[in-house]
């Protein structure tokens, strides 16, 4: 009986010593799928900010004012060599970013140009029709 008896307190620690290491194994796997989570999370705002803020700074007019996107607003300022974008998500993160004013003005000069040009070919080809 004394055998016996030590046998079972030996399978029951057995038992308790392998649920603990199982359940290390379980927490340190569920800590890591909740922290790529977030990392995803953190990732997928930040690229949406970005998306936001580069799309905004070819919507710039004047020296500060506000768009308004589905997922947040954007709020801009130019200043003397810089334009600020301040951009605010909808779960309450906010990003910063901020463009030089001569990368600006030559990209919508550049457009500008373009589109100037692409309407003017219309309008030649609509007179040879004409004539």
């Amino acid at each position: 009986m004394l055998l016996r008896s030590r046998l079972k307190g030996g399978i029951l620690l057995y038992a308790l010593l392998m649920a603990a290491v199982f359940s290390l194994f379980l927490q340190f796997y569920l800590n890591r799928m909740v922290a790529s989570q977030r990392q995803s999370h953190a990732l997928l705002s930040s690229s949406k900010a970005g998306f936001m803020a580069e799309q905004s700074r070819h919507l710039v007019h004047g020296n500060e004012g506000q768009i308004t996107y589905n997922h947040g607003t954007v709020h801009y300022e130019r200043q003397s060599k810089y334009l600020l974008i301040e951009v605010s998500l909808e779960g309450g993160k906010t990003y910063t970013y901020q463009y030089a004013v001569d990368d600006i003005s030559t990209e919508s000069q550049d457009k500008e140009g373009k589109s100037s040009e692409t309407q003017k070919e219309p309008d030649t080809k609509a007179q040879s029709r004409d004539q």
